[in-house]
């Protein structure tokens, strides 16, 4: 699972919704996975 890690000058909330976007690029159609199946 490829996450993208965002500047620390970001807020975590900042952070959280880059990776979940990238989460549903990287993994378009794959029914195992939701834009929150990785959220802290």
């Amino acid at each position: 699972m490829t996450r993208w890690h965002s500047p620390p000058t970001l807020p975590n909330a900042l952070q959280d919704f880059c990776g979940l976007l990238a989460n549903r690029i990287n993994a378009p159609g794959n029914s195992s996975t939701t834009p929150f199946a990785n959220s802290k």
